[in-house]
C-alpha cells in the first residue's frame, strides 16, 4: 500500500517530548519504535486522543489498516480533535473513499478552520471527485490563510490544467515556483503546464530546474526526456530516458517513453525491445502495447502489430489513439473498410484528436474519397511539429483574385511540391499575380510553369502579398476528385545550362534512368522500406537494347561501385537542382524509380515512369490499380509482400524486354 505521510494538518495539542519523538520516528518509517512510544503514553493516559490517533496511523501504515482506521474513527467520533478528523480523512482518501474523506476534512475544518493543510487536503479530495468548483474554493480558502505559501498556487494551477485551462493555471504555477523555488514538484507542475501549452522549450527549462533539485529522481529525468521528445530532439530524449532507467530500472514509464525516442531515431529493434520491457514490468500497460505495435508496424510485421494494438484497446478501450493506430495497420494491410471503421471509432471517442483526423485523411484519400479526405488533411496544421505559417494576410479559399497578389508557399517534401505544381496555372487563371515560394532546388524549374509569376526560395524575404495558400491545400481549394485531377504534363525542361547527357539515339536502344533510394526526410524506417539495394536491380542490366543511367543524387560509395559494375552511367555529377535533372530526364525514354521526387518530376513532364512501390504504399497511388490518376504516364509496380522486391524487379525486367516508347 502507499505510505501515508505523518500528520501535516492540525498540530497535536501536547508539549510532551515523547510524542514528538514518536512523530519523528514515524516520519522516517521506524513504525515499531514509534508505536512503542505511543503505547507508553497510552499506558499512563489510556484515553489520550492524540496518541491513539497517531498509533492508528502507524497501524494504517503497516499491515493493520482496518484496525487503524477504526481506532482513528473512534477518536474522531468521541473527541473534538481536529487532528483526528484530518487523519481520518487522509487514510480514507488514501484508500479512495473520497466522499467519506471529504466529510472528515470538513469536520476538521469546523473544529480548527485556520489550518492551511486541511483546506488543501479537502480541495484534493473534491478535485478527485470531480467537484472542481469546490476544490477551487478550498484552495482559495487556503490562499487567504497564507498568501505566501506556494501550496495553494500549486494546487490551483494543477487543477486548472486538469480541467483544460492550462493558460489560466500557468500564472498560479509560476507564482508557486517564485514562492517555493526549492520545490521540485512545483517545477515539475510548471513544466507539465508548458507541455500542455505546446511550449516544450519552456517545459525543458522547468524540468531542468527539477533535476537540479533532485538529480537522482528518475521521474525528473523522465519529464525532461518528454520535453526533449516534444522538441524533436530524440537523441537528447534518449539520453534522459537512459538516465531515468539507470536510476530506476523497474520504472515502466521510462522504458515505454524510451521506445518512442528510439522509434523516432529509426532504431526500431531497440524501440520494440524497450516497449516489451515496459510490458514485462507492467503487463497491463496499454501505452507499451501500443508502442510495441508502432515498432512492429514500421518493421512491416503487420499481423503482430495488429495484435499489439488490439491488446492496447482491450486494456484501455476508450483511448482514441489506440483505435487510430489500429486503423493505420489495417490500412497497411489494405483492409480499408476495417481501417476506416477503426478511425471513425477513434474520432467518436475524441473528435478533436489531431492524429486520428490526420490518419483518417490518408485512408480516405487512399480509398478515393477525396472530399472528406482533403478536408481532414487540413488537420496537419494542428500537429505540434507542423504549425501554420504566422501570416496576417487571409487564407485563400478559391475566390477570384481580381488582380490581387497571392503567395503560394511550399510545405512538406520536394516530391509533394512537384505533385502540387500542376495547380499553379489554375491559380493564375483566377486573375491575380502569384508569388511562389518553394525549396531552392525547385526555383528554376518552377519558374518555367505558366503563371508562376515571381518564384522565390523558401525562407527568404517575401514581397508584399494580399492572400496566401499552402501548396498542398490547393486540391481542397479546387475540390479535386480522382476524375478531375489536372493530369496533363505541366513541367518543362527549361534552360539548365547543361550539355545533353545521353549518347545519340543511334548508338543505343532505349535509355532508362534509375533511382533506387530516397532520403530520410520521411523518417529512416520509411525510407528504408521504400528504397532498394541497387544490387537487386541487376536483372535490369541484362535486358538487351537497354542503356541504364543513374539519376540517383549523392549515391553511397557502395552503390556507386555496384552501378559501375552493372554498366550504369552516372549522369548526376554537377547537378545542382531539378532544372538540371529535368534536362537529363528529357533525354531519356523511361524512368524507373522508387517512390521519390524524381518519379514526380519525370511523370510531371509526361515521361514514362515505372514506380516501384513498397507494400505499404503512399496514399497517392491508391489501392488495386497499376495506373495513377495523378500521372497518366506512370505505371505502379507494387510489392505483394513486405520487403520482397524480387518479384517486382522480375516483372519490371520482363516488361523492359517488350518496352516501346508511347
Amino acid at each position: 500500500m502507499n505510505q501515508l505521510s505523518p500528520p501535516a494538518g492540525p498540530k497535536p495539542i501536547s508539549d510532551r517530548p515523547r510524542l514528538q519523538d514518536g512523530l519523528d520516528l514515524q516520519r522516517i518509517g521506524d513504525f515499531a519504535n514509534a508505536e512503542a512510544i505511543y503505547d507508553a503514553i497510552l499506558a499512563g493516559s489510556p484515553h489520550d486522543g492524540i496518541a491513539r490517533t497517531l498509533k492508528g496511523l502507524v497501524w494504517c501504515q503497516t499491515d493493520r489498516f482496518e484496525s487503524g482506521l477504526q481506532m482513528i474513527r473512534d477518536v474522531a467520533e468521541t473527541s473534538n480533535y481536529a487532528l483526528s478528523h484530518f487523519s481520518l480523512g487522509e487514510v480514507l482518501a488514501e484508500r479512495g473513499r473520497l466522499t467519506e474523506a471529504v466529510a472528515a476534512f470538513r469536520k476538521s475544518i469546523a473544529r480548527q478552520p485556520t489550518v492551511l493543510a486541511t483546506h488543501i487536503a479537502l480541495g484534493r479530495a473534491l478535485a478527485a471527485l470531480g467537484d472542481h468548483a469546490g476544490a477551487a474554493a478550498s484552495y482559495r480558502d487556503a490562499l487567504l490563510l497564507d498568501p505566501n505559501d506556494p501550496e495553494p498556487y500549486l494546487c490551483t494551477g494543477m487543477l486548472l490544467r486538469q480541467i483544460g485551462r492550462p493558460h489560466d493555471g500557468l500564472a498560479h504555477l509560476q507564482e508557486a515556483v517564485a514562492l517555493g523555488p526549492r520545490r521540485p514538484d512545483a517545477w515539475a507542475a510548471l513544466g507539465n503546464a508548458f507541455m500542455a501549452l505546446q511550449r516544450p522549450d519552456a517545459a525543458a527549462e522547468s524540468f531542468g530546474q527539477e533535476i537540479l533539485l533532485t538529480p537522482t529522481a528518475a521521474g525528473a529525468h523522465l519529464h525532461l526526456g518528454d520535453a526533449r521528445q516534444r522538441q524533436r530532439d530524440h537523441a537528447a530524449a534518449r539520453r534522459c530516458y537512459d538516465r531515468a532507467i539507470e536510476l530506476a530500472p523497474d520504472l515502466p514509464e521510462a522504458h515505454c517513453h524510451l521506445s518512442n525516442a528510439l522509434y523516432d531515431l529509426g532504431l526500431l529493434t531497440g524501440a520494440l525491445a524497450a516497449a516489451e520491457t515496459a510490458m514485462t514490468l507492467r503487463p497491463d500497460y496499454a501505452d507499451a502495447h501500443s508502442n510495441r505495435g508502432n515498432a512492429l508496424l514500421a518493421l512491416e510485421r503487420y499481423d503482430e502489430a495488429e495484435a499489439a494494438y488490439r491488446n492496447a484497446i482491450r486494456i484501455c478501450p476508450d483511448m482514441a489513439a489506440f483505435h487510430s493506430n489500429l486503423g493505420s495497420v489495417l490500412t497497411a494491410q489494405r483492409r480499408l473498410p476495417e481501417a476506416l471503421a477503426a478511425q471513425r471509432q477513434a474520432l467518436a471517442l475524441d473528435p478533436d484528436f489531431v492524429d486520428a483526423r490526420y490518419n483518417h485523411a490518408f485512408s480516405l484519400l487512399l480509398d478515393g474519397q477525396f472530399d472528406p479526405g482533403w478536408s481532414l488533411y487540413e488537420a496537419r496544421w494542428e500537429l505540434p511539429w507542423n504549425p501554420p505559417r504566422p501570416f496576417s494576410q487571409p487564407r485563400w479559399n478559391g475566390e477570384p483574385l481580381t488582380g490581387r497578389t497571392i503567395l503560394l508557399h511550399a510545405e512538406q517534401g520536394l516530391g509533394d511540391m512537384l505533385q502540387m505544381a500542376r495547380y499553379i496555372p489554375m491559380v493564375a487563371a483566377r486573375g491575380g499575380h502569384i508569388i511562389l515560394e518553394v525549396h531552392q532546388p525547385l526555383v528554376r524549374l518552377f519558374a518555367g510553369i505558366p503563371g508562376a509569376g515571381t518564384v522565390l526560395p523558401l525562407g527568404g524575404q517575401l514581397p508584399p502579398f494580399d492572400l496566401h495558400c499552402p501548396m498542398f491545400s490547393l486540391p481542397l481549394v479546387f475540390h479535386t476528385q480522382p476524375g478531375t485531377i489536372p493530369a496533363t504534363p505541366y513541367l518543362a525542361t527549361g534552360q539548365s545550362g547543361r550539355d545533353r547527357p545521353a549518347p545519340p539515339r543511334a548508338d543505343v536502344g532505349f535509355r532508362v534512368g534509375l533511382v533506387w533510394a530516397g532520403n530520410d526526410g520521411l523518417g529512416r524506417h520509411v525510407n528504408h522500406a521504400r528504397s532498394i539495394d541497387l544490387a537487386q536491380l541487376a536483372p535490369l542490366a541484362t535486358v538487351p537494347n537497354i542503356k541504364l543511367y543513374s539519376l540517383q543524387k549523392d549515391p553511397t560509395p557502395e552503390s556507386a561501385a555496384i552501378a559501375g559494375g552493372l554498366g550504369i552511367t552516372d549522369l548526376m555529377a554537377g547537378v545542382v537542382d531539378f532544372a538540371d535533372t529535368a534536362a537529363i530526364v528529357a533525354e531519356l525514354d523511361l524512368v524507373i524509380s522508387v517512390d521519390t521526387s524524381v518519379a514526380h518530376l519525370a511523370a510531371g513532364m509526361g515521361k514514362s515512369v515505372w514506380l516501384l512501390s513498397r507494400y505499404r504504399g503512399c496514399w497517392r497511388w491508391m489501392i488495386g490499380r497499376d495506373d495513377s490518376p495523378w500521372y497518366p504516364s506512370l505505371r505502379v509496380y507494387r510489392q505483394s509482400r513486405p520487403e520482397d522486391w524480387a518479384p517486382v524487379i522480375g516483372r519490371v525486367a520482363n516488361d523492359l524486354y517488350n518496352f516501346q516508347i508511347p
